[in-house]
């Protein structure tokens, strides 16, 4: 660093200015989420949040980020009043034929989430199927399919068509959805956010 203790400027630039910064990652975020969210037919959301409110019991599962975002939902589905479970954890109890599973998997094809969905079939339950896939394996079993319409996160080179890595622009797009489905939920039920942080674990 010179003796003044300035940083040196860039290189690139004669004339003492700066040159004009590219757009930053989270401005990259930000518009490969504005082509996203926003497109699930509103028929399906109204649709998905009608079984949720005919549910007994919900049911969300997921794997690895995904499963998540799919937490964090349950989350916010605990914080309405509902009977909500996160599959996996030792206190779930058994699914029945008045329950609803939420199977959420960004390629449709995760086999943990298929077996799930192949169980909560067996017993009768509604199952709802959350993937950006347009023919995910989850679906044949689904009740309501749900496609979060992100590019073939699966596709390699220039077919992808996400500067992210993996899956994220499905899990921030699912985070989003979720998050609208839980604002229908509160119109519908006519719950308002006091009544949300009435229900927040006092156990922190």
């Amino acid at each position: 660093m010179p003796p003044s203790g300035r940083h040196p400027r860039a290189s690139g630039s004669r004339s003492g200015r700066l040159p004009a910064l590219a757009p930053s990652p989270e401005a990259t975020i930000l518009e490969e989420l504005r082509a996203v969210v926003g497109r699930v037919p509103a028929s399906v959301s109204a649709e998905f949040v009608d079984r949720i409110l005919a549910a007994d019991q919900v049911f969300v599962v997921g794997r690895g980020r995904t499963g998540l975002i799919a937490g964090a939902f349950a989350m916010r589905l605990m914080h309405l009043g509902l009977h909500v479970f996160i599959e996996g954890e030792i206190t779930t109890p058994r699914i029945g034929p008045r329950d609803l599973l939420v199977a959420c998997s960004g390629s449709g094809a995760a086999r943990t989430v298929q077996q799930m969905a192949a169980i909560a079939r067996r017993e009768r339950a509604a199952i709802v199927a959350v993937s950006y896939a347009e023919d995910p394996p989850i679906a044949r079993e689904a009740d309501v399919v749900v496609r979060i319409p992100t590019p073939n996160l699966r596709a390699a080179g220039a077919a992808r068509r996400s500067a992210q890595p993996l899956g994220s622009l499905f899990e921030q797009a699912l985070l989003v959805y979720f998050d609208g489905l839980v604002l229908r939920l509160m119109e519908r039920l006519r719950v308002d956010p006091d009544d949300m942080a009435g229900r927040h674990t006092n156990l922190e």
